[in-house]
């Protein structure tokens, strides 16, 4: 088993736990739905992706390729709801200003990731003299990480704007939650303009995903079962 495969297992076994944990703990409000299901949605793209580093065969590798661009796919709705509604008493105004950004957010990916899921990945083997797996995308896959990318900013600036806006014990409550997240999405906007710029890239970058989604668990665990974080 390779390094990235167990940092990959390692982090969705985390995420998961953090989603079925918030689901049974919480109580039932949309920010706290909304996370779980964002959760849910890393730990499966994480899951996905540790297959397929796991994984001898090309045709396998690329077939497990497909679920993880297909899991990543539901990222850019859920967090960016998520990131519209956590510790927002009028979030309901923030949903109803953002509505069309939002449906953008939830139906764009899931559209290229359903009806082109040929052109997500066109290419996939390692270049000569070189030892690293290799990814080509095609448009479909180009334009999920474009998406991803413009998410990431979207959730970064909506975050930051949260916790500029928290005083007091709000902002003690929820400051590990924000910067958790806020080294998750920074290192998502990073790996996808990488893959923008080059078209694709080393399959092992993934692991820097998988890696900063373990990073993020470790704080936002700090910030989950602090008391009255759930009353936020």
């Amino acid at each position: 088993m390779s390094y990235a495969s167990i940092i990959a297992f390692g982090s969705a076994l985390f995420g998961g736990g953090m989603a079925l944990a918030t689901a049974f703990k919480a109580r039932r409000s949309v920010p706290h739905w909304s996370f779980a299901a964002g959760m849910a949605a890393l730990a499966a793209e994480s899951l996905f992706s540790g297959l397929a580093a796991n994984s001898a065969l090309l045709e396998t590798v690329a077939y497990w390729q497909g679920y993880t661009f297909l899991a990543m796919a539901f990222l850019p709705g859920f967090w960016l709801f998520f990131s519209l509604t956590y510790a927002r008493g009028n979030y309901r105004e923030f949903l109803a200003r953002w509505q069309l950004v939002l449906a953008a957010a939830f139906i764009a990916p899931l559209v290229l990731a359903l009806a082109f899921p040929d052109e997500i990945i066109i290419a996939l083997g390692k270049p000569r003299g070189g030892e690293q797996l290799m990814l080509r995308l095609g448009f479909a896959g180009t334009g999920l990480h474009l998406l991803l990318l413009l998410s990431a900013v979207l959730v970064l600036m909506n975050l930051e704007r949260t916790f500029r806006a928290a005083v007091g014990t709000m902002r003690w409550r929820i400051k590990f939650m924000v910067l958790g997240l806020g080294v998750l999405f920074a290192v998502r906007a990073y790996t996808s303009s990488q893959a923008l710029l080059f078209h694709g890239g080393a399959l092992s970058q993934q692991a820097v995903n998988s890696g900063a989604l373990l990073v993020a668990c470790l704080l936002m665990t700090r910030a989950l079962f602090r008391a009255g974080h759930f009353e936020v």
